[in-house]
């Protein structure tokens, strides 16, 4: 049986990565999920300017504001600025999670997990379902606003 199929409960720390530029109902779905892997959820909010480099494109709302949403809408997770050096992962160096939770389209993270996994002792679980993926993407809402 998969991790997937039968997710972790207890007292593990769970880490994600994410943009969550306007919060909406596929955030919320994957937020949902990572927390059903362990007792600790980390989110990881990617910084501006490393949004500009990997999507060629500035996010709709500031870093600041991105975080705010997130600490008002869960109050019981850790809300992380990450790294504005790609590849220093200095969250999962200081906070050492247990499990870090891939989305669906975060390839080219999942990707880069892999390959550090062994030396910062984590597992890796790649979520393969979305909550309407293709209408609730930010990239598809972004476009319409």
């Amino acid at each position: 049986m998969s991790t997937e199929e039968n997710p972790l409960i207890g007292g593990k720390n769970v880490m994600i990565f994410g943009v969550f530029d306007g919060l909406h109902a596929g955030h919320k779905f994957f937020i949902e999920n990572a927390k059903k892997y362990g007792s600790n959820l980390y989110i990881v909010v990617t910084p501006t300017k490393t949004v500009q480099n990997l999507k060629g494109k500035l996010p709709s709302y500031s870093i600041k504001e991105r975080i705010r949403v997130l600490e008002k809408e869960y109050t019981d997770t850790r809300i992380i600025e990450g790294d504005k050096n790609q590849g220093m992962w200095t969250p999962i160096d200081k906070y050492r999670p247990n499990i870090i939770i891939c989305g669906y389209d975060q390839i080219d993270l999942c990707d880069a997990l892999e390959k550090i996994k062994k030396e910062y002792n984590f597992e890796l679980v790649k979520i393969k379902e979305n909550h309407k993926g293709t209408e609730l993407h930010s990239r598809f809402i972004n476009k319409s606003v």
